[in-house]
């Protein structure tokens, strides 16, 4: 699935206090989604040190220089591949009663798609992340295909 198409499913589970205890299907949930976070931020600090390092051998590639195509080519997938990080980033949909407590580079918005998630069990949620994870996925797989 494209970030386009889990746009109105993607809900990332952020959540205070709670009463009562919680499934263990919904703590693999949250669990799952802590990872996710976790692997974002690597995933983009390790993106944004490529972009570093090929921006570089760019500026230091003479006009001529028979590899200044090819950094301007990596160049521009690592900045698409940016792209769809920020747009995977900015289509969470927060949880009702949920608030944004993580930190991102730059501004962002979660998606309030007037669906309620009240009514999704705690599979659904665990899917959710899973899907959310999914995606991640995909992204770190392009830039490893770029820079192994």
């Amino acid at each position: 699935m494209g970030v386009g198409a889990l746009s109105l499913m993607l809900a990332v589970v952020f959540t205070g206090c709670q009463g009562g205890e919680e499934s263990e299907t919904l703590k693999e949930a949250r669990a799952l989604h802590d990872a996710t976070h976790q692997e974002a931020n690597r995933f983009h600090e390790r993106l944004m040190m490529i972009q570093e390092d090929v921006t570089t051998m760019l500026d230091q590639a003479k006009e001529r220089d028979a590899m200044k195509p090819h950094y301007e080519d990596i160049l521009a997938k690592l900045e698409a591949i940016d792209g769809k990080y920020h747009d995977w980033m900015s289509n969470q949909v927060l949880l009702p009663g949920a608030t944004c407590n993580h930190d991102h580079d730059g501004d962002h918005d979660h998606h309030h798609h007037g669906t309620s998630m009240d009514d999704l069990s705690d599979a659904d949620h665990l899917d959710i992340q899973k899907a959310i994870r999914e995606e991640l996925d995909a992204l770190m797989g392009e830039l490893n295909a770029i820079h192994k």
